[in-house]
């Protein structure tokens, strides 16, 4: 009985991380940084930079320096990062133009 508490507990704390929930579409450009903690941000054309948590799970993308993308994310509430450089999102689509 106590690994079900312990099991529920677990689950229940992993669906409470959310990510915010209103997708947003965007475009911008794929930046490689070379600081400890940075590697890929994107550079939306409004200027805001982005830190996608999940950008090298779409292999469809060239993720290259100055590659130019269309891409849907949402915010993530409760994402950590040592980047610390732009706002950390998680992608729900990301294309090459």
């Amino acid at each position: 009985m106590r690994k079900i508490g312990m099991v529920s507990i677990l689950v229940f704390s992993f669906l409470s991380c959310k990510k915010s929930q209103a997708d947003t579409n965007a475009s911008g450009t794929i930046v490689k940084q070379s600081i400890d903690g940075c590697t890929w941000l994107i550079k939306l054309d409004n200027g805001s930079i982005l830190e996608p948590s999940n950008l090298l799970s779409f292999t469809t993308v060239t993720v290259k320096d100055g590659q130019r993308v269309t891409l849907t994310y949402q915010k993530c509430q409760d994402c950590i990062s040592i980047c610390m450089m732009g706002e950390m999102v998680y992608l729900q689509a990301i294309s090459n133009q």
